[in-house]
């Protein structure tokens, strides 16, 4: 889980099983986001992703 630069909280999920990586950010950690897909070629299970 990052800090984003407007204060929110993102947190990236491996969805190893889906395929891909997902994203979802909350402002309060209470109410989140749903889950959106986010491309990341060449990524494989174990992947860190830098932003």
């Amino acid at each position: 889980m990052i800090r984003t630069d407007d204060g929110a909280r993102r947190l990236d999920i491996d969805r190893h099983t889906n395929g891909g990586i997902g994203t979802a950010t909350s402002r309060g950690l209470n109410t989140w986001s749903g889950i959106t897909r986010v491309s990341c070629s060449g990524g494989r299970y174990g992947t860190v992703a830098r932003r």
